[in-house]
């Protein structure tokens, strides 16, 4: 049985995961610095209520931290922008109230992120259709720099000679890294962890 802890903030194609401070778009990790990850998880956990600069002073900053706030917020908000590719003139995602503060405003939908007990799975798929015409079948192990010939036998049918290795795939087919199974399970499992 899964156990769960609020930590998860969906909007648009974004996702927030506020226990581990990361921001995904369509589940693939966007680069956002630990500030501005703060502020965006102080807007979007308070999505459609005006959010004044002396609130995100104090619950991102503190009073014990002494920085030059005003560069700080607007580097943060900045940083934001670019991470979500919004727009300060036509803002989908946070909107500026000159002298009040800043709004978050898209929709959210809180989640409960899943911690499950159970062990790990691989999916193993298959790269693509290798039954293709010869140029589509070169354009295939080229991408994926394999080896693969074909090996005549004595009976006039074929082996393949191909190179053997499991690629781990991100949810978008993009290249993660290759996985070497030639070892002890144990090895295997604890490889394949960090990747999950």
């Amino acid at each position: 049985m899964p156990s769960y802890s609020p930590s998860l903030i969906r909007f648009g194609a974004f996702e927030m995961d506020l226990s581990a401070s990361e921001l995904r778009r369509a589940g693939a990790r966007i680069k956002l610095q630990p500030q501005p990850f703060k502020v965006l998880a102080v807007l979007a956990n308070r999505a459609g209520e005006v959010v004044t600069r002396d609130d995100l002073e104090q619950q991102v900053w503190g009073s014990e931290t002494h920085v030059d706030f005003d560069l700080s917020l607007n580097y943060c908000i900045k940083q934001i922008r670019s991470a979500l590719k919004d727009d300060a003139e036509t803002p989908q995602f946070i909107e500026t109230l000159p002298r009040r503060g800043y709004r978050f405003i898209a929709s959210v939908e809180r989640r409960e992120r899943s911690v499950r007990k159970t062990r790990a799975m691989l999916a193993v798929l298959p790269f693509g259709n290798l039954t293709g015409n010869p140029d589509q079948i070169a354009q295939m192990l080229s991408e994926y720099r394999v080896y693969a010939k074909k090996v005549p036998l004595k009976d006039g049918d074929y082996t393949m000679d191909h190179t053997a290795l499991i690629y781990l795939m991100d949810r978008d087919g993009k290249f993660v890294a290759p996985f070497n199974l030639n070892r002890k399970p144990e090895e295997a499992a604890a490889d394949l962890k960090r990747y999950l």
